[in-house]
């Protein structure tokens, strides 16, 4: 952006300075303030266009992020469908050697 900046400054140097020497003063500033404008203009449209890259950027991050999200969910599901298998069978064995213990 300090480009841009400088660069107007400079046109508008150039401009006032006399570019062309049977120019009126007034034409050398419309001259210069059309050339700041343009140079703004083009700072804007970049910016813009940064923008709209770093919100497409932070789209792309948060589904990511979402997509983990899900996976991660998904095996933690998993993990505790196992553990309850894990406990059900536990408990089945501990009751048949209840069972077998007390002789029934």
């Amino acid at each position: 952006m300090r480009y841009w900046i400088l660069l107007a400054a400079s046109l508008a140097l150039f401009a006032c300075g006399g570019g062309d020497a049977g120019g009126s003063a007034e034409d050398a500033a419309t001259d210069a303030a059309a050339e700041v404008e343009e140079a703004a203009e083009d700072v804007a449209e970049s910016a813009s266009e940064m923008a709209e890259g770093a919100m497409g950027a932070a789209e792309d991050a948060m589904d990511a992020a979402e997509g983990a999200v899900d996976e991660a969910a998904g095996e933690v599901s998993d993990m505790m469908e196992d553990a309850e298998e894990a406990v059900d069978e536990a408990v089945e064995d501990a009751e048949a050697a209840l069972d077998k213990a007390l002789g029934d």
